[in-house]
């Protein structure tokens, strides 16, 4: 940063600042020093390339300097640590450079990135809420030489928390620490000491407030993390701390919503969870799954008294997000029966769930969207839906072996699906016969079925569909003549189904015969079948809107049935289309002038 900032004594706003490789070098390059006196900076503070103020006594020096203590009206602060490429381990230097830079009570947002310390400095490590009792939203990362974390339970308003990419971290302590020495400056920002007596237990004490605020924990990229919670003892040789003998813990986290595991392969155990509303798990372990879902004694009736009566782990949950899960498929079983709350469940990149958990699903009375996507050993969905009858979205995709048997009744189960979408689903050839008993079905999404020949027949008793999408079906030749029944459709989309697009071509073809649809094809001569509607299709379809396209006007020009038949089309009636596209195809080098003069003029 440019030397002489610090005079800028009412400055507010300063985002960013970047502190230097060496300030001595230059005097026109001024060091954290110039924070000095910038006591009215307010709103975000961010201090990047801390890395630079390791080497040199005259820099250590110069960190008391940025007097972040008297800087009141900051409500978040960075603290970023850029790299560490020499390879050289700075847990000395970086634990100084940290216990320097305390910020002033009134803070409310705390980041700390790419710090090299085992442990925290002494205003983080001893009694946090002391110093920084206003703190609403923390997040650690990228520390990965961090072995021990700030015990953040006693904080009052804390409502998120974010603890990303330590590689060092094996157990997040539930402890308080107002009963250790602790001396900063050694250890990587300040360790704690055993007590006179020798030996001292660290523990969250009866009556002890347990993130009484906490509404948001995201858990990310902890490959060592075990447990959430683990007593410790401290022994009688300073910095060295060793584990308790492991007790249940009954502590549970009251008001927390949205709880997000990703990339923490070690993890076994978390605190009771009688709030939680949102719920993703991404390489987790199957045990994991068990110790959130698989009910306890002592787990019901902490439960219980959360919540006010008799109630099951995870009972209020409503999203639950499984991927990249490969042994939580034992566990679906006993673990979904008692999720009553549940409105959004995806099972996503799960490779060895071969079908849904018939128990499993029992139980799940609320549950409206349901995605399975890229698990390539299912072959079934589910055969019995009893208790799945509010279901409203349906998505199955990318699954390689699923070619949905017609054995797989379940679909029947469904009446109140609106949605369904299959996609990627190359073992299917045609569509599940439970579907047609589907009278609710508003949007069908079929896409990326390339063993998909043709559509039933019976796609007419679909008489709930507005909208319909068949994409890159490359096998599909044709479509039923069922589908003029269809008088609630608004929106057709078909799109690279070339075998569809070369029959439409030869046979004429007429895809916009359903009663309000977005676009109108006209191919061909309708005189070659009696199945094939022509323009006059359109007489009678004046709820058309939005916008429309008749496509291959070419084929009107040849036969004076057809030109007469053009009038038909009532175009002059159609008065909420608001944009009109009327498009020739191809020229064989024939003077169409008149011929096409006269399909324009009644158009």
């Amino acid at each position: 940063m440019p030397f002489g900032l610090g005079e800028l004594t009412c400055l507010q706003t300063l985002p960013i600042f970047i502190v230097g490789k060496d300030s001595s070098i230059s005097k026109a390059i001024g060091g954290i020093g110039e924070l000095n006196n910038l006591n009215h900076l307010r709103g975000g503070l961010q201090i990047k390339h801390l890395e630079n103020v390791r080497n040199g006594t005259s820099r250590l020096k110069e960190l008391k300097g940025a007097n972040l203590k008297e800087k009141k009206f900051i409500q978040k602060l960075t603290l970023e640590w850029t790299g560490d490429k020499d390879g050289v381990d700075y847990v000395d230097e970086d634990g100084r450079v940290l216990e320097d830079l305390q910020p002033h009570p009134n803070l409310k947002e705390l980041n700390v990135e790419g710090y090299g310390g085992i442990m925290f400095s002494s205003w983080m490590m001893v009694k946090m809420v002391s110093w920084l009792p206003n703190l609403v939203q923390i997040t650690i990362q990228n520390c990965r030489r961090c072995q021990h974390l700030p015990w953040f339970g006693d904080i009052p308003f804390l409502k998120v928390l974010e603890l990303k990419s330590l590689s060092a971290l094996e157990y997040i302590n539930n402890n308080s620490s107002e009963s250790c020495s602790f001396t900063a400056a050694a250890g990587g920002g300040g360790v704690a000491d055993a007590s006179s007596s020798g030996i001292n237990v660290m523990n969250a004490s009866t009556g002890r407030s347990f993130f009484p605020a906490l509404e948001s924990l995201l858990l990310y990229d902890l490959p060592l993390l075990k447990e959430w919670s683990r007593e410790v003892v401290l022994a009688n040789d300073p910095g060295e701390i060793e584990p308790a003998p492991q007790q249940p813990s009954s502590l549970s986290f009251p008001r927390l919503c949205s709880l997000d595991i990703n990339s923490c392969p070690s993890l076994v155990f978390m605190q009771l969870l009688p709030s939680l509303e949102e719920l993703s798990m991404t390489y987790v372990s199957e045990k994991l799954l068990q110790s959130l879902t698989v009910q306890t004694e002592t787990s019901r009736q902490i439960t219980e008294v959360a919540n006010s009566g008799p109630s099951f782990p995870l009972c209020t949950l409503q999203t639950l997000h499984i991927c990249f899960c490969e042994d939580t498929v034992s566990s679906l079983e006993i673990g979904l029966r008692n999720l009553t709350s549940l409105r959004d469940l995806q099972i996503i990149h799960c490779h060895k769930l071969v079908q849904l958990p018939e128990e499993g699903l029992r139980g799940l009375v609320s549950l409206q969207s349901l995605q399975i996507n890229s698990c390539n050993s299912l072959t079934s969905l589910f055969q019995g839906t009893q208790d799945v009858t509010n279901l409203q979205k349906l998505e199955v995709l990318t699954c390689e072996a699923f070619d949905w048997p017609d054995e797989d009744d379940g679909l029947q189960g469904l009446v109140n699906l609106r949605s369904l979408e299959i996609s990627m689903l190359p073992k299917l050839t045609c569509l599940p016969q439970g579907l047609q008993h589907l009278t609710t079905l508003q949007v069908l999404s079929i896409s990326h079925c390339y063993s998909l020949v043709s559509l039933p027949d019976w796609m007419g008793n679909l008489t709930s569909l507005a909208k319909l999408y068949i994409g890159a079906c490359h096998k599909l030749e044709s479509l039923p003549n069922t589908m003029r029944h269809l008088t609630m459709l608004k929106q057709v989309d078909i799109i690279h189904c070339e075998l569809l697009s070369e029959r439409c071509q030869k046979e004429a073809i007429e895809l916009s015969c359903a009663a309000k649809t977005r676009g109108a094809l006209l191919r061909g001569r309708n005189s070659i079948s009696k199945a094939i509607g022509g323009m006059g299709e359109l007489n009678s379809l004046n709820y058309l809107r939005g916008e429309f396209q008749i496509k291959h006007l070419e084929n009107a020009r040849n036969g004076t049935s057809r030109l007469k038949e053009l009038k038909g089309a009532n175009l002059k009636a159609k008065k909420y289309i608001r944009k009109l596209t009327l498009q020739w195809a191809g020229d064989d080098g024939v003077d169409y002038a008149d011929a096409d003069g006269r399909v324009l003029e009644d158009l």
